[in-house]
């Protein structure tokens, strides 16, 4: 028997980093499980982008670039003549080379780091010109090899796409520009009014295999980054012309950072709430509401009435948001093995970030440095720092392990306080888990060299750090 069909859909836009989840879905799976709302998450930009590299989509983009270039004496981009000259390599290998990227065909390795076996664009370049090939070479780097050259080939493929299909499409963002400072509503309505391109309406195809009938009740978008913006919102279109009974809820980093002082109401032609901050309350106010029927009790939540934009910032609940959904995500119920890291550097740090599926997880709420000016430290998101206890933290990475079979972890918090974690690696070592793990710090006197031992003891591989400034005369004047 067929399931039914999921009253809540979480969706994730594109584009963003397509090796692992982005945690912002996951966790308010987390948070409307606790209150008894079932729901369902889909990476919409996953889906695209394996919908994109593949032989089926290909043909298509070269069909396209056959019918364009009829008749016209207009030179394709260097990037789509290219393809146009491989294509036919491009489409034979490009559904193996996937597959070798997630894992499921690991001995394609042997081929590919021949460098006979893929077609090879301009992202390859670099390893003729300066002779990086010699930096992965060797008798035991020939994963490494061929994932690298796996990955520049995907590179090629992203600049034939945005050179000859959609300009706004890139690896892990889409139309970032356009959002980017946006005060109004008028840009975004303008991108989404254009002709529609083998990207969205690939895009729009996922959309229709996500609302049924029956259609859900309520669809919540993630909007983390500028670069998500305009997917969110051609998926909030496309909801409406096919399901427009449907409710729909935006939130995320970006609203959050970008749209506080929100005063047009165009936005609310294609969306009906937008929620603030911390999503886990306000959504499941929401979904209580437009689920369940319970009177509307809105948490820093936006939506249009006679065509005015109202805001209500609410009262919240009792319930301890933002730490213990963010500590344990859901990732049971997403497929991890469908995910497609690169390894588009040789740089091993540039690499954490695309390559390797690392659960995401916030370890504490806000910030406990609260000190860069060009942060807005004033919201409750940042401001309201809560850290739980080392044991509650390793707790939560044990049972992830025992969910998901993995114990890669990319701690997202804004800072790791130096004693705090010096006490999670502790905890981590006292209990002989063997976790790899890496995330963000700010550099202070606190971070030590006997600290960053005990860290890469406990399973560390990495930290990043920002500096927000090197020069006296800024920081004094930053009073810092």
């Amino acid at each position: 028997m067929k399931p039914a069909p999921p009253s809540i859909l979480l969706i994730t836009p594109p584009l963003v980093q397509t090796n692992t989840p982005y945690p912002a879905v996951p966790v308010l799976a987390a948070a409307l499980r606790d209150r008894g709302l079932e729901s369902v998450q889909v990476d919409l930009s996953l889906d695209l982008v394996l919908s994109l590299f593949t032989g089926s989509f290909l043909r298509r983009a070269q069909h396209q670039f056959l019918q364009a270039g009829r008749g016209s004496a207009e030179r394709p981009a260097p990037a789509v003549a290219h393809f146009m000259e491989q294509a036919d390599a491009y489409m034979r290998v490009v559904d193996d080379v996937v597959a070798f990227q997630q894992g499921r065909h690991p001995e394609l390795a042997y081929r590919i780091a021949t460098r006979s076996f893929l077609p090879e664009g301009s992202r390859f370049e670099p390893l003729n010109q300066l002779g990086l090939e010699a930096d992965i070479a060797g008798p035991l780097a020939v994963v490494d090899r061929a994932r690298h050259f796996a990955s520049l080939m995907l590179d090629d493929l992203a600049d034939m796409i945005r050179d000859g299909i959609d300009p706004r499409f890139g690896f892990s963002r889409y139309a970032e520009t356009l959002a980017i400072a946006l005060p109004t509503f008028a840009p975004l309505a303008r991108a989404m009014r254009q002709a529609p391109t083998l990207v969205t309406q690939e895009l729009d195809r996922l959309v229709d295999e996500q609302i049924g009938p029956p259609a859900p009740l309520l669809v919540a978008i993630t909007v983390p980054f500028p670069g998500c913006l305009l997917g969110a919102m051609l998926i909030a279109r496309r909801l409406r012309e096919r399901a427009p009974e449907v409710r729909i809820v935006l939130g995320g980093g970006y609203v959050n950072t970008e749209l506080r002082e929100l005063t047009d109401p165009a936005i609310f032609d294609w969306v009906d709430y937008i929620c603030l901050d911390d999503g886990e309350e306000p959504l499941i106010r929401i979904a209580e509401h437009v689920c369940h029927g319970k009177p509307f009790e809105p948490l820093r939540t936006y939506w249009r009435e006679k065509r005015q934009v109202i805001y209500h910032a609410g009262t919240p609940g009792g319930g301890n948001f933002g730490q213990s959904h963010a500590l344990h995500p859901d990732f049971q119920s997403i497929d991890l093995d469908r995910y497609l890291p690169l390894a588009e550097s040789i740089n091993p740090m540039h690499r954490l970030w695309s390559d390797g599926c690392w659960l995401k997880v916030q370890l504490t709420h806000g910030c406990y440095w609260r000190r860069c000016r060009f942060c807005d430290t004033s919201v409750d998101y940042i401001s309201r720092y809560v850290a739980p206890t080392p044991a509650a933290v390793v707790d939560h990475l044990v049972a992830l392990r025992r969910e998901t079979g993995r114990q890669a972890f990319h701690f997202t918090d804004e800072a790791l306080a130096p004693a705090w974690i010096g006490k999670v690696a502790v905890e981590l070592l006292e209990r002989d888990e063997n976790p790899v793990w890496w995330g963000n710090i700010r550099f202070e006197k606190e971070f030590t060299p006997e600290l960053a031992c005990l860290m890469a003891a406990s399973g560390c591989v990495a930290v990043t750090g920002g500096l927000e400034c090197v020069n006296d005369r800024l920081l004094k004047l930053m009073n810092k």
